[in-house]
């Protein structure tokens, strides 16, 4: 299994779309759809039982890649995406995982980068791609159509069959 990773809790996210899309082209991929349901980072209860949070962190240790892809807010990492990270930094689900980082908006550098940041402390193995969507009225199936993105597509199946 290949476990994706939307930082949107947003139905029409352009980012959940992208990996909807790559579903089509992997079809290993499974995006984990409990993102909302992870409670905020507490230290105190990071050890404590949890099903969210154990079901997480089973299927990232079941992984055998994982692909992010998350938006921008303000120059910043969603709450969401690192509210997820934050629950797997002292355990070490990401480690020595191959990890593809999607970055599906030319616009959102500050974010994307500091999602690398933080998976290299997390000691996963990074593989930053870019998938130049074009705006908020992109849909999976205009995704699909688009030559050029179904090649970027294909890429990123290319590289996860090579990582696998």
């Amino acid at each position: 299994m290949i476990l994706g990773l939307c930082g949107s809790l947003r139905q029409n996210s352009l980012n959940r779309m992208v990996l909807t899309a790559l579903q089509s082209k992997v079809p290993d991929l499974v995006v984990w759809k409990r993102m909302g349901e992870l409670p905020f980072f507490n230290p105190d209860l990071e050890l404590q039982p949890n099903d969210v949070i154990d079901e997480y962190r089973a299927n990232l240790k079941s992984a055998s890649a994982i692909v992010i892809a998350s938006p921008e807010y303000a120059h910043g990492v969603t709450g969401v995406m690192k509210n997820a990270l934050d629950w797997v930094v002292g355990t070490g689900e990401f480690m020595q995982k191959s990890t593809i980082v999607l970055n599906c908006s030319r616009s959102a550098t500050i974010a994307n980068f500091a999602i690398r940041e933080t998976l290299s402390v997390m000691e996963a193995e990074v593989h930053p791609f870019s998938i130049p969507l074009r705006g908020h009225s992109t849909t999976v199936e205009e995704i699909l159509q688009d030559t050029a993105l179904l090649e970027h597509l294909k890429a990123i199946s290319r590289l996860l069959t090579n990582l696998g």
